[in-house]
C-alpha cells in the first residue's frame, strides 16, 4: 500500500510539473513571444514614454530592440540594438551589447533572466530573475515588466500621415500647435504666431517613429 502511494505521488509530482507552464500547450510562451512588443509598465505602473521599448522577438534567436536612447548630458535620440534571447517553456533570458538602453548610457554586455508570470495572446508579464551588466550582477528598478504585442495595422504610416492641430492641453483650449506626418517618416512641426502666421519649427529633417 505504501509503495502504491509512493507512485501515485510521483506521477501527480510530474504531472504538476508537466502542466506548470500551460496546462494545454507548454510551448506556448514560447511560441506566442515571437511577435513584436511594446515593454511599457514596470511593476504594474505605467512608464514614462521615455521609457518605453519596442521588442521584436524572431524565430532565430534573435531579439530587436528600438527605442528613445540616453546618449549623455540629458540628450537623447531613438536608436536600436539587437540582442540573442533564449525562451523556453517558463523563462526568458537575453544578452548581448547595448548602449543607452535600459538606463545604461554607455556601450555594455548586458543579460537577464526572466521567468514568465502570465503569458496571453496579447498581453505578457515577466519577473526578473537575474541581471548582469558586464559579468556583474545587478539589481533592476523594478521586478515586473509588462508587455503588449503590438498588432501589424498599428504601424502602417497611412493611418497618421497629413496634418494634425492640437485641440486641447490640460482640458483646456489649445489650438496653436500643429504636426505634419508624411508616408516616408518625415516629420514637421510647427507653431502659430500672434498674427495668425503658422511658422514651422527646426530645419524639416525631423523622422518619426510609430509604435
Amino acid at each position: 500500500m505504501y509503495q502504491k502511494s509512493k507512485i501515485s505521488f510521483f506521477i501527480l509530482a510530474v504531472l504538476a510539473v508537466s502542466f506548470s507552464c500551460n496546462s494545454t500547450k507548454p510551448s506556448y510562451n514560447r511560441e506566442n513571444l515571437k511577435a513584436t512588443w511594446v515593454a511599457d509598465t514596470f511593476d504594474g505602473t505605467l512608464a514614462d514614454p521615455l521609457r518605453w521599448t519596442v521588442q521584436k522577438f524572431d524565430d532565430n534567436g534573435g531579439l530587436t530592440v528600438n527605442g528613445v536612447c540616453d546618449i549623455g548630458d540629458g540628450n537623447r535620440s531613438w536608436g536600436t540594438c539587437s540582442l540573442k534571447y533564449q525562451a523556453y517553456c517558463c523563462d526568458l533570458s537575453y544578452y548581448g551589447s547595448v548602449k543607452g538602453f535600459f538606463g545604461i548610457p554607455v556601450s555594455a554586455e548586458i543579460s537577464r533572466k526572466y521567468a514568465f508570470a502570465s503569458s496571453l495572446d496579447s498581453l505578457v508579464a515577466l519577473d526578473i530573475t537575474e541581471e548582469k551588466i558586464n559579468g556583474e550582477t545587478v539589481f533592476s528598478d523594478h521586478n515586473r515588466l509588462t508587455m503588449r504585442k503590438l498588432r501589424a495595422k498599428y504601424a502602417v504610416n497611412d493611418s497618421l500621415v497629413g496634418i494634425w492641430q492640437t485641440a486641447s492641453r490640460d482640458e483646456e483650449k489649445f489650438e496653436t500647435w500643429r504636426m505634419m506626418f508624411e508616408n516616408s517618416g518625415r516629420f514637421t512641426f510647427s507653431v502659430q504666431k500672434p498674427s495668425g502666421e503658422w511658422v514651422q519649427i527646426g530645419q524639416g529633417d525631423d523622422k518619426y517613429f510609430l509604435y
